[in-house]
């Protein structure tokens, strides 16, 4: 179009095509929001079965010499009523919608699936097999006209091209009748009466080689866990959708199963991973809150009780292992709210302000346990501020402020049973291994033996022999109070496998640690009368097996105090300790770079590995 001639007339265009649609591009969808669109939609139209489809090549761009595997197109089709052949040109039209505004399904605004199609792809077509021909308008939506059913199964199609848009070869959009559905997705369609394929072609956003971006293989990967947490409530009532299995990357017979954070639907894979063990999560409270006519209702609760057995498991340690609960994703709950609008997960996020922090739960691991729900109808989008793109939801502040009161007491109660079976836990693995000599630091042990292969090689004991290491071992065995010889030998194999060991004993002076620089291991022997540890570890430690929630706050800070004073001293007291040295410089600089070194590389490996 001639810009200038179009300035010197007295009318003027509602809308640049090309360049608006260019700059919708950007209208904030991820690859994850433009699919809930689309699936979005196919459930709007009566869908019972959503499958998907991708067909990827490896291609050489650039300089590079190595090919890079690309996604050329994509494909979605369900078996609902698909699109009446009369308004199939108007859907790809920005604003039009046979729902329009509508607060009774999943839809509303008229620009979801357009937008976010095009916000990963230049080319969106759609194909369509409508169970009606013709359809009545009630001036707030479209029937079906009785007597225009598809008999002879008839396909049309309509599509968007930017490129062409650009261009100006496509000015408007039409809509035609075709043979059938293309033949690299036709498949998808097979057994469906009627229905819809939506195919992306000339995918380039989803390709897009940026620093911090993520590639359309890992976008892909996690597209089972998304649709399977987002449409769960509807899976469990019989929506199936279907995913390409591994071994072919169109229709294949993975058939998704529902992951609900909160484990109230049944979860076979978690079943199987707790071999039998029950999976079902434990309800702590819910309720509703009524506004204007309609019901929010919310609900707390905690993952199974095996998956937090352990404290430091962080969702993912089990009894059979340290991983045995990883694929569950449990700690995506971490202060997150699940908010679901008609059924469908439209935010999993944290609100600000919204749950009270626990300020004794280090590192937020507790709350990876505790599940919230709110689920609200479209008539209260206002109130949770429900954007077009179905993601990220914040109620208005009003709403935020009672919703906070209703779900602290809850929420507190659920915080004090995960810790009450941690309790448990530690007593019944007390009681199960009374053979621990450190003293309960297996986890310490645990966080240098996960570190340990990044750790610079020791040279202290390298001329000790491996013979010579485990007869010492025996003998320190023996002084421990193991009587039987093969226990003795059990217990110095165990602490052969270990880089480092802590053993809690006890001998006469002011001595606190004596170190044992082996072969394959350091001994580190604690004595526990000294005055470190009976008046700051040990309180610190026994507060630690407490239930807190018990203790007076005046109490907590006490301990805090006392503890932070008794660390401060500790430091002090190595300082004191370098200062009988005639040139500490000399003599200590490397040891204290080494001690700061290895202690920052120990904490963060623990945070690394959820470990404490």
């Amino acid at each position: 179009m001639d810009i200038q001639n179009n300035l010197n007339t007295k009318t003027a265009e509602l809308v640049r095509a090309d360049t608006a649609l260019q700059s919708f591009r950007d209208g904030g969808y991820n690859f994850n929001d433009a699919i809930g669109e689309i699936v979005d939609n196919s459930i709007q139209a009566g869908a019972r079965k959503i499958r998907f489809g991708w067909n990827f090549e490896s291609v050489k761009r650039g300089k590079s010499p190595k090919p890079k595997r690309e996604i050329t197109s994509l494909a979605v089709a369900d078996d609902g009523q698909g699109i009446t052949a009369t308004i199939l040109a108007n859907v790809l039209t920005i604003g039009f919608s046979t729902r329009y505004n509508s607060r009774e399904g999943i839809g509303r605004f008229g620009v979801g699936f357009k937008l976010a199609s095009i916000s990963q792809a230049k080319r969106l077509e759609i194909y369509t097999r409508p169970a009606f021909l013709e359809v009545d308008d009630t001036g707030e939506t479209f029937l079906p006209r009785t007597g225009s059913n598809n008999r002879e199964k008839k396909v049309f199609m309509t599509y968007l091209d930017l490129d062409e848009i650009k261009n100006q070869t496509q000015v408007s959009y039409s809509y035609r009748e075709v043979d059938g559905f293309p033949k690299d997705y036709q498949k998808l369609m097979e057994d469906f009466n009627s229905g819809t394929l939506i195919v992306w072609r000339n995918i380039d956003r989803m390709n897009e080689d940026k620093a911090y971006t993520e590639s359309a293989d890992e976008k892909i990967s996690g597209l089972d866990y998304f649709l399977a947490r987002t449409y769960r409530r509807y899976i469990d009532k019989g929506l199936k959708i279907f995913l390409p299995s591994k071994e072919s990357q169109l229709f294949g017979a993975q058939e998704l199963k529902p992951y609900d954070p909160s484990f109230q639907i049944e979860n076979t894979e978690a079943e199987a991973l707790a071999h039998g063990e029950p999976m079902k999560g434990e309800f702590v409270e819910n309720g509703e809150l009524k506004i204007d006519g309609h019901v929010v209702q919310w609900g707390v609760y905690m993952t199974p009780q095996i998956t937090r057995l352990i404290e430091g498991g962080g969702g993912v340690k089990g009894p059979i292992g340290d991983n045995q609960f990883k694929r569950l994703h449990i700690p995506d709950n971490q202060g997150k709210i699940s908010f679901l609008r008609y059924d469908r997960e439209i935010s999993y996020t944290k609100v600000p302000h919204l749950i009270q922090a626990d300020n004794l739960d280090r590192n937020s691991y507790l709350d990876r346990h505790i599940a919230i729900e709110v689920s609200f109808p479209p008539g209260l989008d206002e109130y949770f501020q429900v954007r077009h793109i179905k993601r990220g939801v914040e109620p208005v502040e009003k709403l935020k402020k009672e919703l906070k009161e209703i779900l602290n007491k809850p929420v507190k109660a659920a915080r004090k049973r995960i810790r009450q079976v941690w309790a448990e836990t530690k007593t019944v693995t007390a009681e199960a291994t009374p053979d621990d000599f450190s003293g309960g630091r297996t986890v310490s042990e645990e966080t240098v033996q996960a570190s340990n292969p990044s750790m610079p090689t020791g040279r202290a004991g390298e001329s000790v022999a491996p013979d010579a290491e485990f007869n010492r071992l025996v003998e320190i065995a023996e002084t421990l109070g193991i009587k039987e010889q093969d226990k003795q030998e059990e217990f110095a194999l165990q602490t052969q496998q270990k880089p480092m060991v802590a053993l809690e004993m006890e001998w006469a002076g002011k001595g606190l640690l004596d170190i044992e620089h082996l072969n394959r291991t350091v001994v580190v022997k604690i004595n526990k009368r000294h005055p470190f540890i009976r008046e700051v570890y040990n309180q610190i430690k026994e507060a630690a097996q407490r239930d807190v929630s018990e203790m007076e706050p005046e109490q907590i800070t006490h301990l805090f105090e006392k503890a932070l004073a008794g660390i401060d001293l500790l430091f002090f007291a190595y300082a004191k300790a370098e200062n009988m040295h005639e040139d500490p410089e000399d003599a200590y600089i490397e040891l204290r770079e080494d001690w700061g070194k290895f202690t920052a590389a120990y904490l963060k490996k623990r945070n690394e590995v959820n470990i404490g």
